[in-house]
Parts: structure tokens; sequence; C-alpha cells
């Protein structure tokens, strides 16, 4: 972030409800998806001078967009690949340890990392009856 390593550490628990549209026939294992994010991430960042700040999501619900492969609606075995966007207002950036800095806190908000839009990978698994 900036011109600072940090060491990130992170915890994630959420859940979310998703909408999907099969839009051609000829391809049943291709998805469109939309839906909501519920739930928080919570970030640590701690440089080599040992301060610390946190980055974390906490708004909800958020929007989800993304595209999936495979989960088709049959019986017997099925397996998902999900790929999408979760979309927030951004993490509340705050300082933990050490002396803060705003410069510092200013560059993780505006880092890449830890901006408005995080990726959203997921494989799924399941027996359908």
């Amino acid at each position: 972030v900036g011109d600072t390593e940090y060491t990130v550490t992170s915890s994630s628990a959420w859940m979310g409800g998703f909408i999907h549209h099969r839009p051609f026939d000829s391809a049943d294992w291709f998805r469109l998806g939309l839906g909501i994010g519920i739930g928080n991430i919570e970030n640590t960042l701690t440089d080599g001078d040992g301060n610390s700040y946190q980055a974390n999501y906490r708004e909800n619900p958020v929007g989800y967009a993304g595209i999936g492969f495979g989960a088709q609606a049959r019986k017997g075995f099925i397996w998902g690949l999900d790929i999408g966007l979760l979309y927030t207002s951004g993490p509340d950036i705050a300082p933990k340890e050490g002396t803060p800095s705003a410069e510092a806190m200013e560059d993780i908000k505006d880092s890449l990392f830890f901006g408005p839009v995080l990726p959203n990978f997921q494989l799924s698994m399941g027996w359908a009856f």
C-alpha cells in the first residue's frame, strides 16, 4: 500500500442471497448472477515499525454481480464456480496500535486491495434430488 509494506491478517463471516439467470438454452452451464451479501470482513495491517490499522467492511447489505459456471439444475452430483464482485462503500479505516498516520490511512483507503469493490470467488458442490 503506497510505499509501505504491511503484514495483513484477515477474517470474514458472511452469507448471501443470489439470483441466477441462464441466458442460453444451449449452454445451461453458464449463469449470470446478481444478489446481496451480508456480513463483515475485518483486516489488520501492520507495518514494519509496529503501527497497525484496521480496514473493516461492516456495511450491510452489499451488492453482488458475477458470472457462474456449472451447477446445472439436474439430479445427482453438481458443482459450480462463481466469479464476481462485491460492491461496498469501502472499509472503515482506523488506527489500532502505534502512532497513527493520516497519510497511511489515506493510502490504505486509496489502495486497490482495500477499495469499494472486492473480488469474490466461490466453489460449490452438492447433491441434487
